[in-house]
């Protein structure tokens, strides 16, 4: 089943929530992601209707394409670089980094690479593919701090 394109204004991004961009009118640090991970939205000190944001979303939904591109694939350490841009890019810091903390952001880097996983993988035959999703996403996101770990430079 193909995913729908769909094109996205900023105005959806967090509406109704601390987050929210459709209201934002000063200069602010401003960060949102779809709960399914597939897309991200990120500001830090921009004007409301500034070109850069529009920049910022086409560069994310082009990370997000390629990430899902190479999970697909199988190409594990293509996925881990574009990982750890895609990080750097929304919030300025190392991901490994992040994982050793185990800072509030890697556990948004964890959640998203676990629903992207989910979603772009096919379990057919399971009894419950409900459950199998459920475990498939606590294994993910588990080895995806290992994993990063065992990167990181001691």
């Amino acid at each position: 089943m193909k995913k729908e394109d769909k094109n996205f204004r900023f105005t959806e991004f967090g509406r109704n929530r601390g987050d929210d961009f459709s209201t934002s009118t000063t200069d602010s640090d401003k960060a949102f992601a779809f709960n399914d991970g597939t897309t991200t939205l990120v500001r830090n000190n921009m004007k409301k209707d500034s070109d850069f944001n529009i920049f910022m979303v086409l560069v994310f939904k082009i990370l997000t394409f390629l990430q899902e591109a190479t999970l697909k694939q199988a190409n594990v350490e293509f996925y881990y670089k574009l990982t750890k841009l895609h990080f750097k890019l929304y919030f300025g810091k190392s991901l490994i980094g992040a994982a050793i903390n185990n800072s509030r952001e890697f556990q948004v880097a964890q959640h998203r690479h676990g629903c992207m996983v989910v979603s772009n993988t096919k379990i057919e035959g399971a009894p419950n593919i409900a459950q199998a999703k459920r475990n498939l996403y606590k294994y993910t996101t588990s080895a995806f701090q290992k994993n990063l770990l065992l990167e990181a430079e001691l």
